[in-house]
């Protein structure tokens, strides 16, 4: 950009928006001093490089914005370092075109560097945008960077995770996602059918039966909110205006509970 331009602009936010000046200053920032950080300890407004794990990669339809005179699509990382602990990672530009190699080895560890840090207009959680700058590696197992990641977090993970047995936990009335290690007995499938309340499956239960009840048992929605969606004469399934414009559909099961096992103690599960 060409200095006049640069120094037009700063006189005319200088007159117009003098409370600019009173912000504080930036520590600023060159190439060569960046550093790898920790996803908990980021900093808004800063350059960083971060060695992380890919959970989920998003495709936003309705988020188009303009690159090199073509329309792209905004896409999401869903990016962690330690056990459900998520951050979002935008990737911009020239970044989305990364979209397929990441897709192909989403279980492996990444290096990004030169990632942009700054909070979301919307919920004001810190998330990490790509810049001209960045770059992407997949680490093999056998690099140093890869297995120091490994080294380190899981034991960040057992700490946050603790062990009971199902009968204690049901007494407790805790909410939230819990990891139920168990022996499962028998499935009940609850239906609206006038030769059938319930549908119970369990080990002496025939595979033929089990297809042939796959009808009452699922059923086709709304792939966002899974509304179940009803056919026209044409067997066409009709739309959830709630969710337009998104019009995917998706199977589902019906509601269901679990009779589970956990040594002699026996639980039930919605």
């Amino acid at each position: 950009v060409d200095i006049t331009v640069l120094q037009d602009l700063l006189a005319y936010v200088s007159s117009e928006h003098g409370y600019l000046r009173e912000l504080p200053r930036r520590q600023p920032q060159t190439l060569d001093s960046i550093q790898h950080v920790q996803l908990d300890q980021l900093q808004p407004e800063t350059l960083v490089h971060s060695i992380i794990k890919i959970k989920n990669i998003t495709i936003l339809t309705e988020s188009v914005y303009s690159y090199r005179g073509k329309k792209q699509r905004k896409v999401i990382l869903t990016v962690e370092q330690v056990r459900d602990q998520h951050y979002a990672l935008v990737l911009w530009g020239a970044g989305a075109a990364w979209c397929p190699q990441l897709q192909r080895k989403r279980d492996h560890i990444w290096e990004f560097t030169c990632l942009f840090v700054q909070h979301n207009s919307i919920s004001g959680e810190l998330e990490l945008h790509t810049t001209p700058w960045s770059s992407c590696e997949c680490l093999f197992d056998d690099d140093k960077r890869a297995i120091d990641f490994k080294e380190k977090f899981p034991k960040i993970e057992k700490s946050l995770v603790k062990m009971t047995n199902l009968p204690t936990h049901l007494q407790e009335k805790c909410s939230g996602l819990i990891q139920v290690k168990a022996h499962v007995l028998e499935l009940k499938f609850t239906i609206a059918s006038a030769q059938y309340r319930q549908l119970v499956f369990d080990a002496d239960t025939s595979l033929e039966c089990i297809l042939a009840s796959l009808p009452l048992i699922t059923y086709t929605g709304c792939a966002k909110c899974g509304s179940e969606l009803q056919t026209d004469d044409n067997k066409i399934y009709k739309q959830c205006f709630s969710c337009l414009p998104l019009n995917k559909v998706k199977m589902f099961y019906r509601i269901h509970f679990w009779d589970l096992e956990e040594g002699y103690s026996r639980g039930h599960c919605t």
